[in-house]
């Protein structure tokens, strides 16, 4: 199998020119299509695969084809809600890990929730909560229809997501915020049972006393938030997606000619993240680049939170098997600058001075995990996300067509709200793709900002 720098821990440096190679989490010595038929392709071939790829698709039957960039959590929205639109499109995407293996994706908090960092609702948090729990829970029921008889392998769980006050202090802001949007949503008793106050002694009920924090003085409970399996998801996510295209293809390569695509394709989405800067034309989208870096621990039940956890840090349960439940456990908060040197951790043992503040934090917020170890001694997921600037409706991610083309468009600068709002946005703009309608995007994305 080829290696992983960032599996293996390599040492990878971004340069101006060179940032994807960092953020791609290791490029392949060579190009692997995944569909039927299987087909690979010699890194060292003159002639691009590109043209092959949109053949086979249109030989598979595909009456128009689209190429996506990036197969994270926005690509794969993407890609999905194409072929709902258009039961006619073939679907090819170009990434440089299989599903659920490479970028900040893989590495997502698994928190789906629509509250801010202050306990109230993010800017169209209810309509992307919904759409996107819509689309996991499609995902799942197809995941399980498709899977042969045996035990559930469920990737999401209904667990509830807690904003946990950690002061009296932040305890009175959480309320009013709370509050406040509960007012705002005083027109859809649906929305406003998406959150709620509740008090100390409620928040570590919640919790589970044995896993709820010292200082815990109440919280925003968010009763539908869910508990994501990120990596498992995005897989799931392709395998629907490729059923219901007319014929897909997915290309694990780095894509070094966006010109190309265009003139193979009929469209073309970029979702490559942290690596827009690469591509020409969105060299000067306003985006800043941080890292985030996740635990995974394997701990008695009863140790373990019931809930999803917001803490400065958070928590997210996922499934228990006879070792115990697995809780991840994140991330740390590392801004990056472009030409920057980047060392991912192998060892999160011996972790650097990010992990190691991240390993005290989850040890305040979840006591029991304080000196616990690790799942496999290391580290779950390492991932670079694209942040949007800040502007009166908060960090609002960018769509829109790519400058100097036709029928390429792009979405990128989801941030830490992937989960969030992958739906939603995959859902507009594969409608402004299949359609060559500016339109169809949400307008707030399109506004410029520096």
């Amino acid at each position: 199998a080829p290696t992983d720098p960032i599996r293996d821990g390599e040492r990878l440096r971004s340069g101006d020119a060179n940032v994807l190679s960092m953020i791609a989490q290791g490029f392949r010595a060579r190009f692997a299509v995944v569909g039927a038929p299987h087909v690979r392709y010699s890194a060292r071939s003159h002639s691009p695969p590109h043209a092959e790829v949109a053949r086979s698709l249109r030989e598979g039957g595909a009456a128009r084809t689209l190429a996506v960039v990036g197969g994270g959590l926005a690509g794969m929205s993407v890609a999905f809600h194409a072929t709902q639109l258009d039961s006619s499109v073939g679907v090819a995407v170009f990434d440089t890990a299989l599903p659920g293996e490479g970028g900040a994706s893989a590495a997502a908090a698994g928190l789906l929730h629509p509250l801010t960092k202050r306990g109230g609702l993010i800017w169209r948090g209810v309509e992307s909560f919904d759409s996107a729990a819509r689309l996991v829970q499609r995902t799942q029921a197809h995941a399980d229809e498709a899977r042969a008889p045996g035990p559930p392998q469920p990737f999401y769980f209904e667990h509830g997501v807690l904003r946990v006050a950690r002061s009296e202090a932040q305890a009175k802001i959480y309320e009013d915020s709370a509050a406040k949007a509960r007012w705002r949503c005083a027109d859809s008793p649906r929305a406003a049972k998406h959150f709620s106050w509740v008090d100390g002694d409620q928040a570590r009920a919640l919790i589970g006393k044995a896993a709820a924090p010292a200082d815990c003085a109440g919280g925003v409970w968010c009763v539908r938030g869910l508990c994501i399996d990120a990596p498992s998801y995005l897989r799931a996510l392709w395998t629907a997606t490729a059923e219901a295209a007319a014929s897909a293809r997915w290309c694990v390569v780095e894509v070094r000619a966006l010109a190309e695509l265009c003139v193979q394709f009929d469209a073309v989405v970029v979702t490559v993240g942290a690596a827009s800067a690469n591509v020409p034309g969105l060299e000067k989208l306003p985006l800043s680049l941080v890292r985030g870096q996740t635990l995974c621990y394997r701990m008695p039940v009863e140790a373990c939170p019931r809930v999803g956890v917001l803490g400065g840090v958070y928590l997210v349960p996922l499934e228990d098997a006879p070792g115990g439940r697995r809780v991840i456990g994140g991330a740390t908060y590392e801004p990056l600058g472009m030409g920057a040197e980047v060392e991912v951790e192998a060892d999160a043992d011996a972790p650097s001075a990010a992990l190691a503040d991240l390993r005290a934090q989850l040890g305040l917020l979840w006591p029991p995990s304080e000196g616990a170890q690790l799942e496999g001694g290391r580290l779950h997921g390492s991932g670079i996300r694209a942040v949007p600037p800040r502007t009166h409706l908060g960090s609002v991610p960018l769509t829109g067509r790519v400058p100097g083309t036709e029928n390429a468009w792009f979405v990128t600068g989801l941030g830490g709200r992937g989960l969030l709002y992958h739906a939603e946005l995959g859902r507009t703009v594969a409608a402004a793709a299949l359609t060559n309608d500016h339109g169809a995007l949400l307008s707030e994305t399109t506004a410029k900002r520096t």
